[in-house]
C-alpha cells in the first residue's frame, strides 16, 4: 500500500509538470509565430510603408537621440 502512494504522487506530479512544459511551449509558439507574421509583413509589396524596429543601448532612453536618428535617415515618424 505504501508502495502505491509513491507511485500515484509520481504520476500527479509528473503529469503537473507536462502541463506547465506544454503552457510554456505553447507561449513560445505563439511568440514565434507573432515574430514572424510582423517580419513577413509587406514581403510582397514593392515599397512597403511597414517597419518594424527596436530600440538598443542609449536609444531606448532618449528619445531625442531616436529623433535625431529619424531626422538624419529620412525616416521620420517614429521617433517618440
Amino acid at each position: 500500500m505504501k508502495g502505491t502512494k509513491k507511485i500515484q504522487v509520481a504520476t500527479g506530479t509528473s503529469r503537473s509538470r507536462y502541463a506547465e512544459l506544454k503552457q510554456m511551449l505553447e507561449e513560445r509558439r505563439r511568440e514565434m509565430h507573432d515574430e514572424v507574421k510582423g517580419k513577413m509583413r509587406g514581403v510582397r509589396e514593392d515599397h512597403p510603408k511597414t517597419r518594424t524596429t527596436s530600440y538598443r543601448g542609449v536609444y531606448v532612453e532618449s528619445a531625442q537621440l531616436r529623433g535625431e536618428f529619424y531626422d538624419v535617415s529620412g525616416l521620420r515618424g517614429g521617433g517618440s
